[in-house]
């Protein structure tokens, strides 16, 4: 529990990770997102503002730095690196956002009915499977990170103009591309 008398459950695996009494992590940074989630605040995330925060946080939480901490207190150093690293993967800062409105957006995702997309990450992991050098993976990693890039435009505006749908529909494509780039790498590294 925290100072304030603030508890965050872990429901799920990280990314899908609930706020039990915070409804997002945004609400444990207030300096890096003063207005929030979406749509009041932004999707975009300032990385090194994010990170300074965070760092902050640690060493005024952390159990072995903190002074005169409750033992209460013990656990608010790993949920505050748990947001930490939610909030820096957009696939997982999208999750955060839906679940806390209402909408899982990956439950439904084994069952894939937009055939463009379909036929894109098919070809994409037909490419991986075809590479033979580095230069090709290396390709493959450009055209990737720039969907990947693509998704998060799509998905800021569209948490901007809080249509949840269009949010949903894009994190669903953000976690295929996400699914690609980890191919990627597990190429690369075997």
């Amino acid at each position: 529990m925290f100072r304030q008398g603030i508890r965050v459950t872990l429901k799920r695996p990280l990314g899908r990770v609930f706020l039990r009494s915070y409804s997002t992590y945004y609400d444990l940074f207030p300096k890096t997102f003063p207005n929030g989630p979406p749509p009041k605040g932004q999707f975009m995330v300032d990385k090194g503002s994010l990170k300074r925060e965070y760092i902050q946080l640690q060493s005024e939480s952390h159990p072995d730095k903190a002074v005169n901490q409750d033992i209460e207190d013990d656990g608010k150093s790993s949920q505050i690196s748990v947001a930490y690293k939610a909030l820096l993967n957009p696939l997982h800062r999208a999750e955060n956002i839906l679940l806390s409105r209402g909408v899982d957006a990956l439950a439904e995702k084994d069952s894939l009915t937009d055939e463009e997309l379909l036929m894109d990450v098919l070809m994409a992991r037909e490419s991986i499977a075809d590479a033979e050098t580095r230069e090709d993976l290396e390709q493959i990693r450009k055209e990737n990170d720039s969907r990947i890039a693509e998704s998060e435009k799509i998905l800021d505006q569209a948490f901007q103009k809080d249509d949840l749908e269009a949010a949903r529909a894009e994190t669903v494509k953000l976690s295929y591309w996400q699914s690609i780039r980890h191919q990627i790498n597990e190429k690369e590294n075997s």
